[in-house]
């Protein structure tokens, strides 16, 4: 990460888009600070921060999604937040979240087929979900 001088940082435009739901570590990353630096910004311009539980997500989706086999990890990053709130949001709508280190049960002959068709190893593991790894391996236990 680089680095810039804090009195070079576009506040307006941070306070803009952290209003518009842009997590305070999305802003750190794109602004090249910590997520802590944006967090203390925000608070001396007078900016109500939002607390746990106050982003707007469309839970339908990320339930639906969720129990297609997306992971946390996944959502998170789909929708702007971390994979900790995701679960959380699930747990709190009363779906029942799975063990990380269960095995998640995948379309094995969709994943055979994608692959026979030259799909990538990463464009796989986004199109269902998981990681790149767990493509692979998936398709060695095949053979």
């Amino acid at each position: 990460m680089t680095y810039r001088p804090l009195s070079t940082l576009p506040l307006y435009s941070i306070i803009s888009e952290y209003e518009s739901g842009i997590s305070l570590k999305e802003l750190g990353e794109k602004y090249g600070v910590g997520d802590n630096t944006i967090r203390r910004r925000l608070i001396s311009a007078g900016v109500q921060l939002r607390i746990n539980g106050s982003l707007d997500l469309p839970m339908e989706n990320i339930i639906s999604e969720y129990e297609s086999g997306m992971s946390l990890k996944a959502l998170g990053r789909k929708y702007g937040t971390s994979h900790t709130t995701i679960s959380n949001r699930l747990l709190k709508a009363g779906v029942q979240t799975r063990n990380p280190f269960a095995k998640i049960e995948l379309p094995i002959s969709e994943i055979w087929f994608d692959y026979e068709s030259g799909m990538s190893y990463g464009e796989m593991g986004r199109k269902y979900g998981v990681n790149e790894k767990t493509i692979r391996n998936r398709l060695k236990e095949m053979l």
